[in-house]
């Protein structure tokens, strides 16, 4: 299996663009995606409900931080005129088109955000609220402070720009950090070894940005431990 990892921005055009022409243009035999099955059904159904049931399964916590995420990107891709997650249906509709296999590689959304209600700590509530306050009052400000005055929208974030924030986030907020991001790579890679064995051309991988670089480290670090295995096991001459 080949793999072709590209990082995307959930809320850009420029993304689409990108995802559409390599899914057209590449002899492509699956489409692995930054989703599970809830998240893909409801990308193509604006009505789910939000209901108690939702609320015991993932916590009350995990619950608010998937509104709250949620309410962001709409507005920040209502902005640009785009809908959230238009990349990923992107994908799905490329590889629906093209009649190519999807494979869902994320984990389940359900456990991602009840693992952020057991390990979101009170610091890092206190840290969210004095965050949202400073970038509501003072929005230039911060994203001068943050070196991202130039931040455009439209476009995928450039790989300096994604390490800042990925340092930012581990820094100031490293249980998300090793929620979101971390558990989720590891995840994600995973799934890609297990598929591994179905394939044998091209794999096209649609990831998040900030997910990019840390899951190709993993995959390197995996591909160098099975040559190192495989040469250890090789008999003496």
């Amino acid at each position: 299996m080949r793999l072709v990892v590209i990082g995307t921005s959930h809320i850009s055009p420029e993304s689409v663009k990108r995802i559409e022409q390599t899914i057209r243009e590449q002899d492509v035999q699956a489409v692995a995606i930054e989703l599970d099955a809830q998240r893909l059904a409801s990308l193509f159904n604006q009505e789910t409900k939000s209901d108690w049931r939702m609320i015991r399964k993932v916590g009350l916590q995990g619950y608010i931080f998937a509104l709250i995420g949620s309410y962001v990107q709409k507005k920040l891709a209502k902005h640009i005129g785009m809908q959230p997650g238009d990349d990923m249906r992107a994908a799905v509709r490329a590889a629906r088109k093209q009649h190519i296999p999807l494979e869902l590689i994320d984990q389940p959304i359900y456990i991602t955000l009840r693992r952020i209600s057991q390990v979101f700590t009170w610091r890092e509530k206190l840290r969210v609220f004095a965050d949202v306050v400073r970038a509501a009052l003072f929005p230039k400000r911060e994203l001068k402070k943050r070196g991202l005055e130039q931040f455009d929208l439209k476009k995928v974030p450039s790989k300096d720009v994604i390490a800042k924030l990925i340092k930012d986030l581990r820094e100031r907020y490293p249980s998300l950090y090793k929620v979101l991001i971390e558990e989720r790579n590891q995840y994600m890679v995973r799934k890609l070894r297990e598929i591994a064995p179905k394939y044998d051309g091209l794999v096209v991988v649609v990831v998040g940005a900030g997910h990019e670089e840390g899951m190709l480290e993993l995959l390197k670090q995996h591909t160098k431990k099975q040559s190192s295995s495989q040469h250890s096991k090789m008999p003496e001459r």
